[in-house]
């Protein structure tokens, strides 16, 4: 069966990550705060068996439609969750990958949340961000000549809607604290942000894939994405 691709082009750039690191294995998944697998069910067309952790029992019955609808149901589950107090939720060591996909932005410790989801890695497991930056977010705004909320942005100013952000040296800060080491860094959604309307063709992916590597374009894309591992050399 071939996997679903997304119709979204960020989604399918981290998905591609998420495939080169973990390889041809089957593993564990656990998506915190996956609502309708948009990840989970990718991943599970891919053989992997994946655990959705999610707020919403709305969200999680769309999931669990999908995942029948794509013959991959027996490899889909969801739970209902907090994901403010994640620690009461998870099994320790059960995951060899854990999303924690824009659940940074909407969380009341997102280092809290971090140690919470770094204990349930499996030895030689991974944990895969993703959160909005806060330099993308001013960029897009300067240049759409919104100025006033580009400086908004810059200075940490959020919305329920839009969450917080962050750039990539609090990520990796609050990486370290939860005993992670950061392997790869990579910007997401550049050309999305700025030509949305050609976003999602061949030539906009290509490109995209080129610029999501670049270290200084990176910094400047509306979403950050990084894999981490246990720091076993940490404190």
């Amino acid at each position: 069966m071939s996997a679903p691709t997304s119709a979204l082009p960020n989604d399918d750039a981290v998905l591609a990550t998420l495939r080169e690191a973990v390889g041809d294995r089957a593993v564990r998944v656990l998506d915190l705060g996956g609502g309708t697998g948009g990840y989970a069910v990718p991943l599970a067309c891919h053989g992997h068996t994946v655990e959705v952790l999610d707020h919403s029992n709305d969200a999680l019955a769309t999931l669990a439609r999908r995942a029948q609808a794509e013959g991959v149901g027996d490899r889909v589950a969801g739970r209902v969750a907090d994901l403010d107090h994640l620690a009461e939720s998870i099994r320790e060591r059960s995951a060899d990958l854990v999303l924690c996909h824009r659940v940074l932005e909407f969380v009341d410790s997102p280092v809290q949340t971090l140690r919470a989801a770094a204990s349930t890695l499996a030895d030689g497991g991974m944990l895969s961000v993703v959160a909005a930056n806060r330099a993308g977010a001013a960029l897009s705004r300067v240049i759409a000549g919104r100025f006033d909320e580009a400086e908004a942005a810059l200075d940490g100013a959020h919305t329920a809607q839009t969450g917080h952000r962050f750039d990539a040296a609090e990520l990796t800060g609050m990486l370290q604290e939860a005993g992670l080491a950061v392997r790869r860094l990579r910007g997401v959604g550049l050309i999305g942000e700025l030509n949305p309307s050609e976003a999602g063709t061949a030539a906009a992916r290509a490109l995209g894939e080129r610029l999501a590597a670049d270290p200084v374009l990176a910094q400047v894309a509306p979403l950050l994405h990084l894999i981490a591992v246990r720091d076993e050399h940490g404190a």
